[in-house]
């Protein structure tokens, strides 16, 4: 997803992304997009207290984006990650709601470990099927975008 984003945001005045994986993970994406995007955009964000590289892919845990004073995102995007995540992690990124992003736009299997779809509902997103993922055998699934 990083990829596509950056790609995409390459012609906008700011590409700057930050992707908040588990630590083991987000080494393998350092690995991953240093190697496609260069090591120059893209950086480890271990710390609160680190700058957020403008321009680049800022990569970081759920512990230090919850501190982080610049994370202030205009759009936040999950797919199917936020909702795999342990409730309370789902509950603190709901309360802040969406680290204060003007845009959301979640992808999420509709079962019980699901904490999102009813305040992503209250905030007026809009709640949208993705039918042929049962079709294929998934838990039925849905698009949030607000």
């Amino acid at each position: 997803m990083i990829r596509l984003l950056s790609r995409l945001s390459a012609g906008l005045n700011s590409n700057t992304l930050v992707l908040i994986d588990l630590p083991a993970v987000g080494a393998l994406q350092w690995v991953y997009l240093s190697a496609i995007l260069g090591r120059d955009a893209v950086r480890i964000v271990a710390d609160p207290s680190q700058k957020i590289a403008a321009g680049c892919v800022n990569i970081m845990n759920s512990a230090v984006a919850f501190e982080h004073q610049e994370l202030q995102p205009q759009c936040f995007v999950s797919t199917w990650a936020l909702t795999e995540s342990p409730h309370r992690l789902q509950y603190e990124v709901i309360s802040r709601k969406f680290f204060g992003a003007e845009n959301v736009l979640l992808a999420f299997s509709m079962d019980g470990d699901n904490q999102v779809v009813g305040p992503l509902r209250a905030l007026g997103a809009v709640i949208t099927p993705v039918p042929f993922m049962t079709v294929e055998g998934y838990a039925p699934s849905s698009y949030g975008f607000k």
